[in-house]
């Protein structure tokens, strides 16, 4: 699974909703860990998830 489909897949109001909002960094993170958990290590995919979902709020989250 790639970033734009972790994130266009879902809920709308996900970067508002705490709940939804975790959810979504759960599976940025989980997605990291997968693909390259033996060259970055926890610490940096930890700091990395945070960067990419502050960047998915901005280029991703729906504005109403």
């Amino acid at each position: 699974m790639e970033m734009d489909e972790i994130l266009l897949d879902s809920p709308i109001d996900w970067a508002v909703n705490p709940t939804k909002t975790s959810d979504v960094q759960r599976s940025i993170r989980m997605h990291l860990i997968k693909r390259y958990f033996k060259t970055l290590g926890k610490e940096k995919i930890d700091k990395l998830t945070v960067e990419l979902l502050n960047l998915a709020k901005v280029h991703y989250s729906t504005k109403e």
